[in-house]
């Protein structure tokens, strides 16, 4: 994203899916944030898809390790068929749409969930609870809420 002013949202997933991890890859992406201007961004690689050289890679391209993030990839009828088999919580959950009132626990949630976050950016996940046609949802046990998603 150009001109990120959070620095969170300049970031490269699901690499080594579609093709292997090499070095020009990783050149060509680096090229392509240098060329934005990007002063930082962030690579989201699974580990069993990092190449034998991926330090190397990192050396030469000036990438260090500032943190790690669960990347959850899986095939949705594979999922579903899994989730008939989970055990039902004591009581039902419920997702309903998070309100104004809520939304500062939401975002709160949400940055705990990820790391922490830039201020802005859940200055950013509270706006979107107002935000017109958009509808922000969490997942209530209770009383409690978990974070939800953005539709």
């Amino acid at each position: 994203m150009r001109s990120d002013a959070s620095g969170y949202w300049s970031q490269t997933l699901a690499l080594g899916h579609d093709e292997p991890i090499t070095a020009e890859l990783i050149g060509r992406v680096c090229d392509f944030y240098r060329e934005q201007g990007t002063p930082a961004a962030t690579f989201q690689v699974a580990p069993a898809l990092l190449p034998a050289d991926w330090e190397s890679i990192c050396s030469d391209e000036g990438l260090t390790r500032i943190g790690a993030t669960v990347e959850l990839i899986a095939d949705v009828e594979t999922v579903l068929a899994g989730a008939e088999k989970l055990p039902r919580p004591a009581r039902p959950l419920r997702v309903e749409k998070i309100s104004a009132v809520d939304a500062p626990l939401w975002a709160s949630m949400t940055s705990d969930v990820f790391g922490t976050l830039p201020d802005a950016i859940s200055e950013m996940f509270v706006a979107c609870a107002t935000r017109p046609n958009w509808h922000v949802f969490g997942v209530w046990d209770g009383d409690r809420t978990f974070p939800g998603a953005c539709a």
